[in-house]
């Protein structure tokens, strides 16, 4: 991904594609052995997981639109920043502020809804860039979608309270 950027900086489309398919490839053999499956019931992990994953169709489509020219780069980037950042952000801010709650990483699962939203922004943004009859209301349901789960956010931080005496 670092020389993907590189490339990315010196107008080298082509080698950037190439690399960030073969990050795309890398990244989704790296998460083979993980048994994501065994995650399933536990919130705190598969949300980080979805984040993860996010990174390999993100990549896929970056790469893919670098190649052939045929799609927009900067809709396809959705599915980097919107599917892996978005998704990372939000579990971590959640994670966060329960450890420094001195809370245990438990009840996840409102903060799991949220990272299935943020899943659904980012695909409904991405179809947005495919399906152009449809794109208002693609793009309408990305952004409910997207301001819904950080509204979710927002309501678990407000209701974190610290357990430290000190404070």
């Amino acid at each position: 991904m670092g020389g993907a950027a590189v490339c990315d900086a010196l107008s080298l489309h082509a080698a950037a594609g190439l690399l960030c398919l073969g990050a795309a490839l890398l990244t989704g053999a790296r998460v083979l052995p993980w048994q994501l499956h065994r995650t399933l019931s536990r919130p705190q992990l598969w949300t980080l997981a979805l984040g993860y994953l996010w990174l390999i169709p993100g990549l896929a489509l970056k790469g893919f639109a670098q190649l052939t020219g045929s799609l927009p780069v900067a809709d396809m980037l959705h599915g980097i920043c919107m599917g892996a950042l978005g998704t990372l952000t939000l579990v971590m801010m959640a994670r966060t502020a329960l450890l420094r709650a001195h809370q245990p990483i438990t009840n996840f699962g409102d903060i799991g809804i949220a990272a299935v939203l943020i899943s659904a922004a980012a695909i409904a943004r991405l179809l947005a860039s495919f399906l152009t009859p449809e794109q208002p209301a693609l793009l309408w349901l990305a952004a409910t979608a997207w301001s819904s789960a950080f509204l979710i956010l927002l309501v678990r931080l407000l209701g974190t309270k610290s357990t430290d005496r000190r404070e």
